[in-house]
């Protein structure tokens, strides 16, 4: 095993899914706070919403198992946490700052391309599987990875990350989620723009005014001018 201070790794040449090895591990005999696992190649990796996570090798599968001193009700804080972290380790890789945009929840761009997955999970009571998928040496067409960009390599990608997450998980539960929004904010896509936003029952546009301090959507209505709260959907 490998320690990032307090982030114990084990690596794996194929697993089907690094996220289902920690959820099946933590149902049938319990894990320890920080265990996580690194796939070198997903059989069959998984996004949020069931959807499929492609994976042709030379990326980084990597799920972690916390058990995060947070209420309850702030547990879904974890998934900016996690797309910070992703920021900071793209650009430890050198990619300039400019091409690197956070799309509400948690998807990381680069130009405008998805070159990342995160999903997050309930396990057991207390616990949580953070699952981070980056594109670092191939991607299909409509994604990115980073070596479209700049040069890099998964071992330099993973310590990057596992380095970058710590720092911020432990600031998180220190001092509160005010300064992850303060941070995810610095690099929010169509800010002050006018967004498609999808909700389960409903569908309608808007301008992306801001987050607040649980992290929903604020949206100021195009057909209402009315601001809404969101907390779960997709906006394109």
């Amino acid at each position: 095993m490998v320690d990032y201070s307090n982030i114990e790794l084990t690596v794996f040449d194929e697993l089907e899914s690094t996220n289902t090895y920690l959820l099946q591990k933590q149902e049938e005999e319990g894990l320890s706070s920080g265990e996580a696992v690194q796939a070198l190649r997903q059989s069959a990796g998984r996004g949020r919403y069931d959807r499929k996570w492609e994976d042709t090798g030379g990326n980084m599968a990597l799920s972690i198992y916390l058990e995060p001193d947070i209420a309850v009700q702030h547990l879904s804080q974890i998934a900016f946490v996690t797309a910070i972290a992703v920021v900071k380790t793209i650009l430890a890789q050198g990619v300039p700052q400019e091409s690197i945009r956070l799309k509400w929840p948690n998807d990381v761009l680069l130009e405008g391309k998805k070159c990342c997955g995160i999903l997050i999970e309930r396990a057991g009571d207390k616990g949580l599987v953070v699952g981070t998928g980056i594109n670092v040496a191939a991607a299909p067409a409509d994604k990115a990875c980073i070596l479209h960009y700049v040069s890099a390599n998964l071992e330099d990608v993973v310590s990057a990350y596992l380095t970058s997450f710590k720092a911020l998980y432990v600031a998180w539960q220190e001092f509160g989620f005010e300064h992850i929004v303060e941070q995810w904010m610095a690099y929010a896509w169509k800010l002050e723009e006018e967004i498609e936003v999808k909700l389960r029952h409903q569908q309608f546009k808007g301008v992306f005014k801001r987050l607040d301090k649980d992290g929903a959507l604020i949206v100021k209505r195009s057909d209402t001018q009315e601001i809404q709260r969101i907390t779960a959907g997709e906006i394109f």
